[in-house]
């Protein structure tokens, strides 16, 4: 909504009379008027084009969904049924419903710094009751296979444990809760204890579902060293977009849930490769594979 032009409407609605004091200004009452009348149409105009998708907006209940790349978001836009792209301050969303549940999508692009700001402008644009991340990462232990999918119990910054680690307690303060900025994020809200329910009677497929911790960092690829201290760390999967949306939702106090889906295998490739390669037909089994399994879980889910 154009706020100006609103402020302009409550103005003329406190006081009738406004136009009365600008014709006294004037020595030509008709072309005051007509000016007047053009003015009020122009501003009748302009509510009635912006308020709706203000209002549409504003008052729906939405459950978000986050990828970091496009091809993750396309099962999901594929299932968006009555889809509408709005454009906030640059950043596009698609809302549309899974069955009766009203939902946005957006793509954040990869990386932290991406993943923070999109998710911090869905936030403050949507209000969203639950923010899913869905898409692909590496897996870290041996037990995760491509296609494999892991929900986020827990979630590590890479940097951010390194760096903190050279930083007084007092520095590391976050402005907005006062307490130390965490190395690790717990999710244990509604919604991640529901899908890690929903996930023991997942039987649409053969694929492993687990619980467990995945690590975000800014480096692509992962070196040798790093995976195996996570490995070292019980760390089950390594990704780029998962602590940032985790933290920006703690912050906020919004809900959210992490899942993703093992494209590669870091560790075990390296028996076989000598260079990381990511085979885009394993990449697009987990994005697949994940999208079902979020899709089937928010249509198990009753609309209240």
């Amino acid at each position: 909504m154009k706020f100006p032009i609103f402020s302009l409407l409550i103005i003329a609605l406190i006081e009738p009379q406004w136009h009365y004091y600008i014709l006294r200004l004037s020595g030509d009452n008709d072309l005051m008027k007509k000016n007047t009348l053009i003015f009020a149409l122009t501003i009748g105009v302009s509510l009635i084009i912006s308020f709706p998708s203000f209002a549409k907006v504003s008052s729906k209940h939405y459950w978000a969904i986050l990828t970091a790349l496009s091809t993750e978001a396309q099962p999901f836009q594929k299932a968006i049924k009555n889809k509408r792209t709005i454009t906030i301050n640059r950043v596009h969303y698609t809302t549309g419903n899974i069955d009766k549940r009203n939902i946005v999508l957006a793509i954040t692009g990869i990386g932290k710094v991406n993943a923070a700001a999109i998710t911090t402008s869905l936030i403050k644009d949507f209000h969203p009751q639950l923010i899913l991340l869905a898409g692909v990462a590496g897996g870290v232990s041996n037990n995760l296979n491509v296609g494999d999918i892991i929900i986020g119990r827990k979630l590590y910054s890479v940097e951010h444990s390194s760096a903190t680690q050279r930083l007084h307690v007092k520095d590391q303060v976050n402005l907005i809760t006062h307490k130390v900025n965490p190395i690790v994020i717990t999710t244990n809200n509604y919604f991640i204890r529901s899908l890690e329910e929903y996930a023991l009677s997942h039987t649409k497929t053969r694929i492993k579902i687990i619980s467990g911790t995945i690590a975000t960092t800014d480096v692509f690829p992962p070196t040798r060293n790093t995976l195996i201290a996570l490995q070292q760390k019980n760390i089950n999967a390594i990704e780029m977009e998962g602590f940032a949306v985790a933290q920006v939702g703690l912050l906020f106090q919004t809900p959210t849930v992490v899942v993703k889906a093992i494209s590669d295998a870091p560790l075990k490739q390296e028996l076989k490769q000598k260079r990381y390669i990511v085979r885009e037909k394993d990449k697009l089994r987990a994005e697949q594979n994940v999208a079902e399994f979020v899709i089937d879980f928010i249509r198990s889910r009753d609309v209240r």
